[in-house]
């Protein structure tokens, strides 16, 4: 049999390119592609996606950048898909800067932004405090064809919160309401911890059980930060249907939502912290995960 019938071809890099795109860290996955490129075989379009998506996933968002820089050198002219990667890196990276300009760069190379970009872009936006110019590019998106979703007034609401921005917040969830944007369980989280870190524990129960009637779920740091809050108002039956909930969902109070509860109940009478041991012994199974 001739040696050559061994010479890996462009099938076999492209194959082992995809494996090590699902396995591989960045550093191999990039020595590998150096190897490919050396060996003459380019990487198609939808192969740098594959590669830019995980460089952003480990954090090597300037890695990620530049291989836009070779794409284009290469003839491979980088799509949508290829700058909203780079684009997410950049904004979990908190590198404004970037996003601004890749932003701008999508739209003078005619690009046309998906809601991935615009969700980018505005959640950036946000955390620089920029609310106005953030609820200005919904107008922009509809402009542009493309209709903003949960995340993208989600993004906008958890900004006005930080903000400590109550009556946008108000506004935003009346357009919600006005463009037939359903609220999901982020959305009902994002409101629910707003009122509770403005001391609004009562009303962020009410919006709980309007939560759990929809069907929805919340996070589960804002079922622990309500337990909480609710022992420390001395709302002790109602802190005990939020830890029912979460038992029912599987899901496990943190180590300080158990102090908080244990703490209160100390204080009130017998009778109570009888009623606690109960909910613990009956669910002491679904608890082993803890």
């Amino acid at each position: 049999m001739q040696l050559d019938e061994y010479t890996p071809n462009a099938k076999m890099y492209s194959m082992v390119l995809s494996l090590l795109c699902r396995r591989a860290n960045a550093s191999d996955l990039l020595s590998f592609l150096a190897n490919m490129k050396n060996a003459g075989f380019l990487p198609t379009a939808l192969e740098y996606n594959s590669v830019i998506e995980v460089l952003v996933k480990e954090g090597k968002v300037s890695h990620a950048y530049s291989l836009l820089f070779q794409m284009k050198s290469e003839g491979r002219r980088p799509d949508i898909f290829s700058y909203n990667s780079v684009l997410k890196g950049f904004s979990l990276a908190k590198d404004f800067r970037q996003v601004e300009e890749l932003f701008d760069e999508i739209l003078v190379i005619g690009l046309l932004p998906n809601i991935f970009t615009f969700n980018y872009y505005i959640n950036s936006l946000c955390e620089q405090g920029d609310l106005k110019k953030a609820h200005r590019m919904i107008f922009c998106m509809g402009k542009l064809g493309c209709k903003p979703n949960t995340e993208t007034f989600n993004v906008l609401l958890s900004g006005c919160v930080k903000a400590g921005e109550k009556e946008e917040c108000i506004r935003i969830k009346i357009e919600m309401v006005e463009k037939g944007i359903l609220w999901n369980s982020h959305t009902y989280s994002i409101l629910i911890d707003g009122l509770l870190c403005d001391g609004e524990t009562i009303e962020a129960y009410k919006l709980f059980q309007v939560m759990l009637n929809s069907g929805s779920t919340a996070q589960i740091s804002t079922y622990n930060n309500l337990l909480c809050k609710l022992c420390e108002k001395d709302q002790l039956g109602e802190a005990i249907q939020v830890l029912e909930e979460m038992i029912r969902k599987a899901l496990c109070p943190c180590s300080m939502a158990w102090e908080t509860l244990l703490f209160q109940f100390k204080l009130d009478c017998h009778g109570v912290a009888l009623d606690l041991e109960a909910i613990m012994m009956a669910n002491v199974e679904a608890l082993d995960f803890c």
